[in-house]
């Protein structure tokens, strides 16, 4: 295996580790330290004001802090480790199938890094301002970036789906003659 596949799929394991990492650990753990509330990065259709100071007053003090210190630190691999998996991994189906296609999901999984980068900024303003001190505005803005990273990551990641379910209708066919 060439090298760069191994650095490929190493940002695959890391990806997939640093994802188990969040759902199965540190967004739980936020969720029971708000009285089991969403947090915010498990919401793709964003949120509203109210729904941002009803979960930032019930999340204690150390929900808080975990939040900023090691969910915000996770989440600050992931969004570049995903963008990377997917981008290389369209671009790598592009060989003999749609080039245009593979492109727009290569473009997608950037957006929606670059936008889960300006999420977790606006959540950290959200956790430091507390439930008193956020606006509609920065509520607006935060909730904006989650929804078009939220967008933008499953337009990529359902192109690379039909894009693998192609390959392997090509390969079946290829199998059966």
């Amino acid at each position: 295996m060439a090298a760069k596949w191994k650095v490929y799929w190493g940002v695959v394991a890391l990806s997939l580790a640093l994802y188990f990492t969040m759902i199965f650990w540190s967004l739980p753990l936020i969720s029971s330290m708000a009285g089991g509330l969403v947090p915010f990065d498990m919401r793709p259709g964003g949120y509203t004001h109210v729904q941002a100071q009803v979960f930032l007053t019930a999340l204690s003090a150390e929900g808080a802090q975990f939040y900023l210190n090691v969910q915000q630190l996770l989440d600050a691999a992931y969004p570049a480790a995903l963008a990377i998996v997917l981008t290389f991994g369209a671009l790598g189906m592009a060989a003999g199938r749609s080039k245009w296609l593979c492109r727009i999901a290569a473009i997608a999984a950037v957006g929606g890094a670059a936008f889960d980068y300006l999420e977790n900024a606006a959540v950290k303003m959200l956790l430091l301002a507390g439930p008193d001190g956020i606006s509609a505005e920065a509520v607006s803005r935060a909730s904006r970036w989650t929804l078009y990273k939220s967008v933008l990551t499953t337009v990529s990641m359902t192109i690379i789906l039909i894009l693998l379910i192609w390959a392997l209708v090509q390969w079946v066919k290829r199998r059966q003659t």
